[in-house]
């Protein structure tokens, strides 16, 4: 076996790699310790102690530790900093203990499962935590949750908040898709012949409407229904889910 050590500059607050390793054969500099040199049959050093020399190195250093096992023509690549390059798991239970100010533990929240999809990820969470409920009519109805130590938030605020920012997407999305109605209208010099929003939606996109949506905020399927040749009626059900009720959702008027 031989064993290359190679120094990793001390960071306060940010983390730098210890090399950077390329597939185009070769070594770069660093300080062999074992069986006579070799060349790394696919793999080469570069950046090595950021542009330093191996007598360079500092007692106070951190090391990484790169091992060419011969006989398994494998290289092992110990980092001795595990605060550089954390896993996704823990990002996503870090996020989600302090997430707007709570302050859970480790061990209230767990990260069962994480699935990466190119850019975006799926988290499936375990939250371990204490809720306060108060008798009303007859029944338990949960009146505050627990965010931290000491730290409780009413269960009204918080449907208060998702309520708020669900009206203002829906309502956007409404806009969007009226915007695609009058662009179709204005090229085919009539509205979209439709009989559901479904129907709307596969006539609309993608040329007049670049995204397809069949639901609103609360996962509830839009409506839209032709009144005559230049009226439609376009809506969401809003926060209860029920057509034909106060808090019906309607695009801006044009």
């Amino acid at each position: 076996m031989s064993v290359y050590i190679v120094e990793e500059e001390r960071q306060k607050n940010r983390c730098r790699p210890a090399a950077t390793l390329r597939a185009d054969g070769g070594r770069g500099r660093a300080q062999e310790f074992g069986d006579s040199p070799r060349t790394l049959p696919s793999l080469r050093l570069l950046s090595i102690l950021y542009g330093r020399s191996a007598s360079a190195l500092r007692p106070f250093a951190r090391y990484a530790i790169l091992a060419n096992v011969k006989s398994l023509g494998l290289f092992l690549i110990l980092l001795g900093s595990l605060g550089c390059g954390k896993s996704l798991e823990k990002q996503v239970q870090e996020q989600i203990r302090t997430f707007d100010h709570a302050s859970l533990s480790e061990q209230q929240v767990e990260v069962q499962n994480v699935k990466e999809i190119g850019d975006h990820a799926v988290a499936e969470v375990r939250i371990t935590t204490a809720v306060r409920l108060v008798k009303k009519d007859g029944d338990w109805v949960i009146e505050e949750f627990r965010i931290g130590d000491r730290r409780w938030e009413r269960a009204e605020h918080i449907l208060a908040v998702i309520n708020e920012q669900r009206t203002e997407t829906t309502l956007q999305q409404l806009n969007l898709i009226t915007e695609g109605i009058r662009r179709y209208a204005d090229l085919n010099q009539q509205l979209p012949k439709a009989s559901s929003f479904e129907e709307l939606m596969d006539i609309l996109s993608p040329q007049f409407h670049n995204q397809v949506v069949r639901i609103d905020a609360w996962s509830n399927p839009f409506s839209y229904q032709a009144i005559s040749a230049d009226g439609y009626d376009l809506k969401s059900a809003g926060p209860d889910g029920d057509l034909g009720t106060p808090d019906d959702l309607f695009p801006d008027p044009q």
